[in-house]
């Protein structure tokens, strides 16, 4: 694919770039004759020039085939870093209209992952999730079922098993970007109370600072991708707790 783009992409420019003595070893390692040495894994991969989740996600399924994965310990960390990768792989985005509540969207189906075998009723949903006006919850519910992301049975609901979807994005307009920032600041205000009572499980860190804009519009897309490797990691297959996480970034 490389080659396709460039022409003067060959064996011999990657054994160049990644400081190989010979194009022979890099063919035996592509022909699985060979294995990879940990110290060329960074170089070929920074040469591939890849977006930075699949550059991440080939260097650690890389050096799992390496020397530098020899210990028990390092082959877990890279599998568990893997594990986060691949859930970012495989996360789904949907657009959702601009009239449509991507949060209560997103409460609705999350909830699901809190009950025994991801069932519940819909009478269990309005339980737990009282900050949600019953209508709108109904709207959530029919949304999710014609997108297929959960079923009904003997009139309860569960999270369809044949699909692996790990969030809910939108595509926004501004106005409605603005609109669900007012409404996450509003949830904070009416929560107050109660997290002040809850310090040790909640972060707020403000700041502002002074910034040259093209470099904070590239700092913007690392956050972009940061917050997608974040929110994988933090998420669970078998929780117990729903948890707002946001990150709020503008200039003044």
């Amino acid at each position: 694919m490389k080659k396709m783009e460039n022409s003067t992409f060959t064996k011999n420019y990657v054994t160049r770039r990644v400081g190989l003595s010979s194009r022979g070893y890099l063919t035996d390692v592509f022909k699985g004759r060979k294995k990879l040495s940990a110290r060329f894994v960074k170089p070929l991969v920074a040469t591939l020039d890849l977006e930075p989740f699949e550059a991440s996600y080939l260097e650690k399924k890389l050096l799992l085939e390496t020397e530098y994965a020899k210990s028990q310990e390092t082959r877990e960390d890279l599998l568990a870093e893997l594990h986060i990768l691949e859930r970012n792989f495989r996360s789904m985005t949907l657009t959702v209209e601009d009239h449509f509540d991507v949060y209560a969207l997103s409460l609705v189906y999350l909830s699901l992952f809190l009950f025994p075998d991801k069932k519940a009723s819909q009478r269990d949903l309005l339980k737990i999730l009282a900050i949600l006006p019953a209508a709108t919850m109904e709207r959530s519910i029919m949304f999710l079922l014609q997108k297929g992301l959960i079923i009904e049975s003997d009139h309860r609901l569960m999270v369809n098993p044949d699909k692996d979807f790990s969030f809910l994005s939108a595509q926004y307009s501004a106005s409605q970007e603005i609109a669900y920032l007012k409404k996450s600041f509003a949830e904070g205000i009416d929560r107050l109370p109660l997290l002040q009572q809850q310090r040790d499980d909640v972060i707020f860190h403000s700041s502002v600072l002074t910034v040259k804009r093209s470099e904070y519009r590239e700092f913007i897309k690392k956050i972009k991708q940061d917050f997608r490797t974040y929110h994988a990691e933090l998420d669970h297959q078998h929780p117990d707790t729903l948890v707002r996480f946001n990150v709020q970034l503008y200039p003044i």
